[in-house]
Order: C-alpha cells, then structure tokens, then sequence
C-alpha cells in the first residue's frame, strides 16, 4: 500500500469526504488544507511535504510509516499512543504537565466540578 491508498482508507474510516477531511485537520491542528490538495494526494499527482505528513499522521493517529506505506503498524509509539490522544487532548495534557506540580490539585479540583456541572 502507498501514501494514496492509506490516506483514502484512513478517511474513508472516519466516513469523511476530502473537504470535511479538510475542516477537521485544521480544527484538530490548526494546519489549513484544501480538498484539491487532497484530491491530488489521493490521485498520486503530488506527494505531500513532511510537515503535513506529519500533521495527518497526528490526526489520524498513525505513524508517519504506517501513513506511507512503509508499515503496517498503525499506532505511532508515542507516550499518548496507549490513550490514542487526539492532538488538543495531547495539548490540553502537555499545557497541565508544563504547571508547577503544586498546582496539581487545583486542575483536579477544576476537572471534578467540570464533571459535576455537566450532568
């Protein structure tokens, strides 16, 4: 399998069409696509650059070899990959692990009265 075959597969997974494929990637990493580029992607008249490479690999949560056909090991071996976080939860866990450690009951603090409001 190459580039073209996983990045179909991957989206047809997801049941999302090249523009909604689009939408969610650069919601998910702020990283804007156009559906002709993916269109090409897909029609193997263009190969992406390594940067978007790797985006797409984060939102699909695969590794950049599986993503190119140079594996069949889909999970990127990452710390996250056990949690299969997706990029603004990586985020959201990086930004807490940045925080003084005294902080630590003050965001589980905040997390337990979030639950409790949402129900």
């Amino acid at each position: 399998m190459n580039f073209s075959d996983r990045l179909k597969e991957l989206r047809s997974e997801k049941k999302l069409t090249q523009q909604e494929l689009c939408e969610k990637v650069e919601e998910y990493t702020k990283f804007k696509l156009s559906q002709q580029q993916i269109a090409h992607w897909e029609n193997e008249k263009h190969q992406p650059d390594f940067e978007i490479l790797c985006k797409l690999a984060d939102f699909f949560c695969v590794s950049v070899d599986y993503l190119i056909g140079h594996g069949d090991i889909r999970t990127p071996l990452t710390e996250y990959s056990e949690y299969k976080l997706n990029p603004t939860e990586r985020s959201i866990v990086d930004t807490i692990r940045s925080f003084p450690s005294e902080f630590g009951s003050a965001v589980k603090q905040l997390v337990e009265v979030t639950k409790q409001l949402l129900k």
